[in-house]
Parts: structure tokens; sequence; C-alpha cells
């Protein structure tokens, strides 16, 4: 139950703070001094937990990116998937991470064939709604699809060891299922730590989590591999807003690994939108 309520506690804590100092404003004596001091707790408190986040999508390489990565949960029930298809081909990115892919369109598949050519998904048999799609073959794939692979009540996952313009990188992609029940919860994070551990550095980790990046369950897994936030706060759920209300969808990266870049993208017909970012990984030859 505290990983649902961590999940919106930006909302509730404004929220607590709007209340109690409209209760100091109208109060005296005893009843003012408290709102006023449990208002500066709780205005602390969203400091140390948000704080470290909210810059972390902003550039930290100044360079010119080796590594373009896009990731989007398509939403299952979208109904423009040629949509999706022609923007994506329009990126031009290394790396697409799809979430709730179409599965069995041929259509789609082929129109995204055109532009990522090596297709990749969280099963042997591609009958996945977890994907990565590249232009760059893979050396090394693995299908960690546990349960049902259309992420309705189980993990899926899947990496790829992708050879980037002669530089290797692991590409992690995962999707979730909510936070509840808790039990199901924990072997889920049991095992991305596991996945994230045997995976090959430098890496990249992105996804739905439906969590949030504050919560005790995202900190496990970016420290399960030594991995930092890349896109921090930036929300992309849902899509009913012009801003986002929760960053539902984030990435992780090697600490070797530089953002350039890490933007929200347009709305294409899904209740999330897509995370467009450019990574520098020039450092990483280093290590």
């Amino acid at each position: 139950m505290l990983e649902i309520v961590n999940v919106f506690a930006p909302w509730w804590g404004f929220a607590s703070i709007i209340v109690l100092g409209l209760t100091a404003l109208r109060t005296v004596g005893r009843l003012r001094a408290a709102s006023i001091a449990l208002a500066i707790a709780i205005g602390l408190r969203l400091f140390v937990l948000l704080g470290p986040m909210t810059g972390a999508s902003a550039a930290t390489s100044r360079r010119e990116p080796d590594l373009r990565v896009i990731s989007l949960n398509m939403w299952k029930d979208n109904a423009e998937p040629a949509l999706v298809a022609r923007w994506l081909g329009e990126q031009d990115a290394d790396i697409v991470i799809l979430l709730e892919a179409p599965i069995g369109s041929d259509v789609f598949d082929a129109a995204l064939r055109k532009h990522y050519p090596y297709q990749y998904s969280c099963t042997r048999n591609e009958r996945c709604s977890t994907r990565v799609l590249s232009k760059w073959p893979a050396l090394a794939v693995r299908h960690l699809a546990n349960g049902d692979p259309e992420n309705r009540g189980g993990l899926s996952a899947l990496t790829a060891r992708i050879d980037v313009s002669g530089a290797p990188v692991t590409i992690a992609a995962v999707h979730t299922d909510r936070p509840w029940p808790l039990g199901r919860r924990d072997r889920r994070l049991d095992q991305i730590e596991s996945i994230l551990r045997d995976a090959k550095s430098p890496v990249v980790l992105a996804g739905d989590f439906n969590s949030a990046p504050w919560t005790v369950s995202q900190s496990r897994i970016a420290s399960a591999a030594g991995l930092g936030t890349a896109t921090g706060t930036l929300a992309t759920w849902p899509t009913w807003t012009s801003i986002g209300l929760l960053p539902l969808d984030q990435a992780y990266v090697s600490s070797c690994i530089g953002t350039v870049r890490a933007e929200r993208g347009p709305e294409v017909g899904s209740d999330h939108y897509p995370l467009v970012m450019a990574f520098d990984r020039r450092d990483c030859a280093l290590h």
C-alpha cells in the first residue's frame, strides 16, 4: 500500500501544503503554528524525495549524441497504429522500445521494418507486446517474458546487446504490471534486478514501470546495476492532460552514458506520451 501512496506523493503533498496554508491563514495560536510546522515538514520531505530528480532530464553531456532511443507504450487499444509507425519512421532513432505493441499485425510490422529492420520481442516466437526495434543487428538477445507476455499479469521484458556504430550497448526493455497486489510486485522487482545484474555494461534500461522514479521499488531497480535516471520526473501519463501527471515511463543508464537530451514526444494515439532520448557513450570506452 505504501508503494501506491508514494507514486502520488507529489500530488497529495502539494495538496496538503495548500490545505495547511489555508488553515494557517484562518486560525491563530497553536493550531496556526502546528499547520505552518507541518506544511514546512511536508515541503522538506518533498524536496528530499524529488529534489535529486527534478533536473535529471537536463543534459549531462554537451557532445553530439551517438545513440538515439525512443520508448513508447503504444496502448493496446490504440486506434492509430499507422500514425505511430509514421512518427517513429520520421524520428530516425537507433533503437525503439515498444510496449503494448500490436501482436500479429503484419501491416504495422512491415511499416516499421522499413526503418528498423531488426526486431526482437520478449518471447522467442515473437508473440509479445514488448519489443526492441533497431537499425543495427543484435549480438545477443534474452527473451524474458514471465507469465502473460501482453503484461496483463506478468513481467514483459527482454534485453538485446546491440552494436550501434561499432560500440555495443545493452538495451533492456521492461513493462511491469501495476504495483498491486504487493507480493506480486516484489517478485517482479526480484526478476528485474536479476536481469540487470546479468546485463553487460553499458546499459540503457527503459520502459513502462507503472510506478514513479521516486519510489523505493524504482530505487531498487536502478541500484541493481548502478544506473542513474535519464528522465527524472518527466511526466508521460496520461495524454488527456497536456503535460502529463505521472512519470510512469522512465529510462535509466550506466554512469558512463551522458544524457544529451530527454524529452516528451507528441500524442500518437496512446494514453502515454513517448520518451525521446539522445545519449553520448564516448566515456564508456574508458571503462
